[in-house]
């Protein structure tokens, strides 16, 4: 029939595949995102850095209260014995917070200060240890009562300035190595105070190892029960804390400097507002999270 359909059948022989199947995947491309630290996002960003324009302001109140002018009363003389301190600032406030962490705390002893000056070079044949004591009596001396703030036979930091001054002039000026006091000064502070000192990492603690991505995850997630610890705490508790409470094997000594390293600058030493119930004597929370850092 010619409408019939017809029908062809075709056979194929296919080889069997003896090699595995290449299966092609692409390439994923992962972006890993590296955290850095930022302290504005942290918790230290309460933290105020010192700078040359904050520790200059904080020298000018410093030196309402000292006496150099009795040393130094020509006008342009005294100006140019404040440029010196206010050249090498930086410098002579991490001198200043070493010494203070590690003596009496907030002040000086002279006792320690003895030992400082035996350290950095000021006693020799010509500069001896009796001489030193009655310069330290000197600038001990105060115009002004200022209660605990500032306690005898200790140095507050401006007296800290003031006899930094009056071992330069004792030591150059009267001796005829300088003409005049801030020349003396100068010297004092560039071939003793600044190559002898070696005050212990202030700043550069912080940048290396306190403020980092990983102390500051630790801290983060234990704020509230550090908050409770922290309670405004003063300094005899923040010192019982870490000799007593805790087993930390510290010594006293050991936890007043890491204490006072971790306190920011002070701006006004001697001022009415600064009592037991705040500044050196009481811890705020950024200070306190250091304290245990350190």
């Amino acid at each position: 029939m010619e409408n019939e359909l017809k029908h062809i059948f075709y056979k194929f022989s296919v080889p069997v595949r003896e090699q595995d199947i290449l299966i092609r995947k692409r390439k994923q491309v992962v972006k890993e995102k590296v955290r850095q630290f930022n302290k504005p996002d942290s918790v230290f960003k309460d933290w105020k850095e010192d700078n040359p324009t904050l520790l200059s302001k904080s020298f000018m109140k410093d030196i309402k209260y000292w006496k150099v002018k009795r040393l130094a009363k020509d006008e342009n003389e005294y100006n140019d014995i404040i440029q010196v301190f206010l050249k090498y600032i930086v410098k002579l406030k991490h001198v200043y917070i070493d010494l203070i962490s590690s003596s009496t705390f907030p002040t000086i002893s002279s006792t320690d200060f003895i030992n400082y000056c035996n350290r950095v070079g000021f006693i020799d044949k010509k500069m001896p240890l009796s001489l030193i004591d009655t310069i330290f009596v000197n600038t001990n001396y105060e115009l002004e009562d200022h209660n605990d703030q500032n306690p005898n036979r200790e140095l507050c930091r401006y007296e800290f300035y003031e006899i930094l001054l009056r071992i330069a002039k004792a030591k150059y000026k009267d001796q005829g190595v300088c003409s005049n006091l801030s020349e003396s000064l100068e010297l004092l502070i560039k071939d003793l105070v600044i190559p002898n000192s070696h005050p212990g990492k202030w700043q550069e603690f912080r940048d290396r190892k306190l403020w980092t991505i990983e102390v500051n995850d630790i801290f983060f997630v234990n704020l509230s029960q550090l908050r409770r610890i922290y309670n405004n705490i003063t300094f005899e508790d923040a010192i019982r804390l870490m000799t007593k409470r805790l087993k930390t094997g510290l010594s006293e000594s050991q936890a007043v400097y890491c204490y006072g390293m971790s306190k920011m600058t002070i701006m006004n030493e001697m001022g009415k507002t600064q009592t037991k119930t705040n500044t050196y004597w009481r811890l705020q929370f950024v200070e306190f999270l250091e304290y245990i850092g350190r």
